[in-house]
Order: structure tokens, then C-alpha cells, then sequence
């Protein structure tokens, strides 16, 4: 399964799961604007000796935090949720989505995760923003990536 480019930028979509982990409803956080998931294996030495003197390693841990700013909009009930589960440290249902999560063909990265920054940006043009990362944490939602068929 391949992982989109979109996932980043505009193209991307970031939903917050408002139902059950068995009856999933996703709702588009749509005061949402740049979005990111640097992906990158953690490694550790798997050096050998007689190894030619190279230091090898391999991966162990996937990280896939989720990076996004968006209006700091006071009323918008998926903002309210996010800062409630960062001031909380309570696990929210996430789905980033190379489109829209309904569409054939859209991969979907979803799992539980915790807020660990949401941080308030000074107001540009009268709108203020924050700017929110979020990363996957033990709780009932595996990490998943698929493909709607």
C-alpha cells in the first residue's frame, strides 16, 4: 500500500472520530490548513563484529505524529475537542485522508492520539491560529493505513 504524497499541504484531510470505535463518524476538521506526517524509523546499531568496520543499523519504532495548524475558531467543536484532549492528556480518534474519507481510492492513516503541543500563533490579518501535533499513543484504535476500495 503506498503512501500518498498528499498527506501533506493542502490536499490532506484531518477528521476526528465523534462515534464509537466500532461505529466510526468522522468529522472534517475543516478550520484545518497545513498539515503534516513526517514519517520516519527510529534506528538502533545492528553492528556486527568482522562487519568491515561500518556501523549498520535498522529500524525498529515507526514514528507518525501528525502536525497541523489551524483558526483558532472558539466555537468550532473539533477545535474545542482538541484543546480539550490536550489539557486533558486524554487519547482522540484521528484519520488523516490523502481526500475526502469516503472516496474510492483515498488512503486513511487513522489511530488513537494524544495532543503533546497546541500552540497558540500571534494573529495574522485578525485571524488567530494554533498549531497542534499530535502522536500515536496506546489505546483501543491500532495504527492502520488502507485504501478505500
Amino acid at each position: 500500500m503506498a503512501w500518498s504524497a498528499h498527506y501533506a499541504g493542502i490536499l490532506a484531510k484531518l477528521y476526528r472520530n465523534t462515534g464509537s470505535i466500532g461505529s466510526p463518524t468522522y468529522s472534517h476538521i475543516t478550520v484545518c490548513g497545513e498539515l503534516s506526517v513526517p514519517l520516519e524509523w527510529g534506528t538502533e546499531d545492528a553492528s556486527v563484529r568482522g562487519g568491515g568496520q561500518v556501523k549498520r543499523e535498522e529500524p525498529t519504532l515507526l514514528s507518525a505524529p501528525i502536525e497541523f495548524d489551524c483558526l483558532d475558531v472558539i466555537t468550532d467543536t473539533n477545535i474545542i475537542a482538541l484543546k480539550s484532549a490536550f489539557f486533558a492528556n486524554t487519547a482522540v480518534i484521528l484519520a488523516v485522508s490523502s481526500g475526502a474519507i469516503a472516496d474510492s481510492g483515498e488512503t486513511i492513516m487513522t489511530c488513537d492520539f494524544k495532543i503533546v503541543k497546541a500552540e497558540t500563533k500571534p494573529a495574522k490579518a485578525g485571524l488567530s491560529m494554533i498549531s497542534f501535533r499530535a502522536t500515536p499513543c496506546y489505546g483501543t484504535t491500532a495504527f492502520t493505513v488502507s485504501t478505500n476500495a
